[in-house]
């Protein structure tokens, strides 16, 4: 399957396009820059790979947590693609993203202030929050995986549910800074 993967949520930029194995993959840090970057981008990794767009199966775009911006980018130029052509999309989170080939992983990434995003993993399953207990001292054998630099290609290996463009949401864990500012 040929699937073409996003990746916006932080600093670190990737697109990797694969077909079971990777055949084409670009990361750099891109900081406030991905909307000017992003589709060059993709249209060196297609190229590099002998594709074009309407050759893709799908594509996976990292949906969070994240930069609220970076989110946006993505998803959105995930749908600018898909929609002519009718290509299924498949949202992946951006910490089960970062745990992606760790058999047991706690994936942390800081938000804003003080606040941290987290999820723990075994075996490539999140577990349930009635699982998940109050510190990392809890899982003495998890890797701690605080890396936000992840390939897109951990994305395309992990999407499994593609569905209609329309379909794609951002996974916002709280209200972003207009919404918080419009309701004060």
């Amino acid at each position: 399957m040929k699937i073409l993967g996003l990746t916006t949520s932080g600093k670190t930029l990737s697109v990797a396009v694969t077909d079971g194995a990777v055949l084409a993959e670009k990361s750099f840090e891109a900081d406030r820059s991905h909307s000017v970057v992003l589709l060059p981008t993709i249209m060196e990794c297609l190229k590099t790979a002998g594709f074009e767009a309407k050759d893709l199966d799908g594509i996976a775009v990292d949906i969070g947590p994240g930069s609220y911006t970076g989110i946006r980018i993505g998803i959105a130029t995930a749908m600018g693609i898909v929609f002519p052509t009718g290509i299924p999309c498949c949202g992946v989170s951006s910490l089960e993203a970062m745990a992606y080939g760790v058999k047991r992983a706690i994936a942390i990434k800081p938000a804003r202030g003080n606040l941290y995003y987290a999820a723990v993993f075994e075996g490539g399953k999140r577990l349930t929050p009635d699982k998940i207990v109050e510190s990392v001292d809890d899982y003495p054998d998890f890797e701690v995986v605080t890396r936000e630099d992840f390939p897109a290609s951990n994305l395309c290996f992990l999407a499994k549910d593609f569905r209609p463009a329309n379909e794609l949401r951002a996974a916002y864990l709280e209200p972003t800074k207009a919404e918080k500012e419009l309701n004060n």
